[in-house]
């Protein structure tokens, strides 16, 4: 727990309105307090009556930092833009971070013709495919390699599409290739 301290006047009114929360890089904003080693946490806003110039000390928390964080978006909104190259295999790595999360990449077909979609791991994974208006176009669980999933597909250019990887239940979690072959213009 880390204070700050702030001196308040108060002139004719005993009664002491605490400001709004406080930002600080790094802490989270816990309240104020009338001691800046101990004693109970006021929230911000909060009125408190008063006799004398007082103290308030800002109470801070360190925010707390996860390891668990996603490395793409998991829905249409967040989905990562992936911009493929024509005649060639497209590929980057993943991690399902936890059970049930789903990574959803979204991307401007290149030229037209047949996409190959398939993941390489260890995981059972499926794959989902979607159009610019976020309808499915096809799905597959395991005609990949693996338990992987594959998907064939023709594709126009410049058109927008998603493509979904997600694992098979809600506790398959850990790293894996996505793989999208791209015909050439």
């Amino acid at each position: 727990q880390v204070v700050n301290s702030a001196n308040l006047s108060v002139f004719s009114n005993p009664s002491l309105t605490l400001s709004a929360a406080i930002t600080r890089s790094g802490y989270s904003f816990k309240g104020w307090a009338l001691n800046s080693a101990t004693g109970a946490v006021t929230a911000a806003g909060a009125s408190l009556t008063i006799a004398a110039n007082t103290t308030m000390y800002a109470v801070w928390g360190e925010e707390q930092k996860t390891e668990n964080t996603d490395d793409y978006g998991n829905n249409f909104t967040s989905a990562y833009n992936w911009t493929l190259k024509a005649g060639q295999n497209n590929q980057l790595n993943g991690k399902l971070e936890v059970g049930g999360d789903k990574d959803i990449f979204k991307f401007t077909a290149p030229a037209s013709g047949t996409y190959i979609f398939y993941t390489s791991s260890s995981l059972d994974t499926y794959g989902y495919l979607y159009d610019g208006k976020q309808k499915q176009l096809q799905k597959n669980d395991s005609d990949g390699d693996n338990s992987n999933f594959a998907i064939k597909r023709e594709l126009t250019a410049g058109e927008v599409y998603y493509l979904q990887v997600q694992g098979d239940g809600n506790k398959v979690k850990g790293d894996y290739k996505i793989n999208i072959t791209v015909p050439k213009k």
